[in-house]
Parts: structure tokens; C-alpha cells; sequence
């Protein structure tokens, strides 16, 4: 939502947990369509950080980047790593995901761009987090959509065939991540 000053607006939702057996999940999604990873980063003490003090944080995951396929994927991933950064000031013992973007159409026009080379360097980033002893990886949906691609045409798997996921694919990116935070191991 943006006000009508152009700045983006955010509401914290209310609705938006699950109380169980367990414990409670409260999930906040802060995302925006359309912004780049830059816009992430310009409004990160309201759309983050803000979020995270008022409600804590146990699992951040990111996925930006398909809107940043006109920037070198250094710049994705440096924005990517000055978000994660603000996460582990305010919640040092979460948990983050990181997920590189699938493919846009690759013959629509205007959209293609670098998005396939992000994923290299968010890898290399979730690597030197590890390293550093926090807790980070990441769920390869570029690596996926590529492999879809050699069997399926993209409209095959995308909701405007241009680069948004369809019902099916947006299964794919949950099962990735349930994948991701679980391991094959605890799924059963």
C-alpha cells in the first residue's frame, strides 16, 4: 500500500497467527510487489526493524530480487546482507532464510535481466553467515525454475507470464522452504 505522500504505508496484521498444541506462529509479511531490493533497504526501519521490536523474530525470510534484474547481483545481494545485518542486531539468535527469486519469462521483454546470478552470490553470502556462526541458508527457487524450464514452458508455471509464480509454482517455493527450515530428515 502506498499513502497518498508515495510513501509506503504498513499495517501490523492481526489475524495473522496460528495457535497450537505447541505454541503460537505469528506471521508478519512485510513485503511490498514491485519493490527492488534498494526500497527494501530505504524502508527498513518501518518495514522491519519497527516489526521486529514490537514482535520479535525467530525465522526472517527474504526473497527479493526479481525486481532488481536491471543492477548487478552484488548490489542484491550487499542490499540482501545490510537487511539480514539489521535482523541480527535486533534478534541475534534468529534464524534466516534466504531465497533467491525463480526466473522471469526469459522472452518477455524488459523483464530478464541478471536474476539468474543472484543466486550465486546469496549462496555465498549464507555461507559466510554460517561461518560466523549464525543461522542462515537458503532456498534455491532460481536453481528450480531453471529446472522447470527444460520441461515446461513458463507459462506453465507462472500466475502472468511475465514473473509471477502460479499456484503450482508458488507450492514449489513452499515446499522449499519447509524443506529448508525442517530437513528431509523431519518430514514425514
Amino acid at each position: 500500500d502506498v499513502a497518498p505522500s508515495g510513501k509506503p504505508t504498513s499495517q501490523v496484521p492481526t489475524k495473522d497467527y496460528v495457535a497450537g498444541d505447541r505454541g503460537t506462529i505469528t506471521y508478519i509479511n512485510t513485503a511490498i510487489g514491485g519493490w527492488t531490493s534498494q526500497d527494501a533497504i530505504n524502508y527498513k526501519a518501518t518495514f522491519l526493524e519497527d516489526q521486529i521490536r514490537n514482535y520479535g523474530c525467530d525465522l526472517f525470510v527474504v526473497a527479493l530480487g526479481m525486481n532488481d534484474g536491471a543492477v548487478d547481483p552484488s548490489v542484491t545481494k550487499n542490499n540482501v546482507q545490510t537487511i539480514v545485518d539489521s535482523v541480527y542486531t535486533l534478534a541475534p539468535n534468529a534464524a534466516v532464510a534466504l531465497t533467491s527469486t525463480m526466473v522471469p519469462n526469459p522472452d518477455g521483454i524488459g523483464w530478464y535481466g541478471n536474476q539468474d546470478q543472484q543466486e550465486a552470490q546469496l549462496k555465498a553470502l549464507a555461507t559466510a553467515y554460517r561461518r560466523s556462526g549464525r543461522i542462515c541458508d537458503i532456498s534455491c527457487m532460481t536453481s528450480v525454475s531453471l529446472a522447470v524450464l527444460e520441461r515446461k514452458d513458463f507459462n506453465d508455471y507462472s500466475g502472468n507470464n511475465i514473473n509471477h509464480p502460479n499456484d503450482f509454482f508458488g507450492r514449489l517455493y513452499a515446499q522449499n522452504l519447509v524443506q529448508l527450515i525442517l530437513g528431509y530428515d523431519n518430514l514425514g
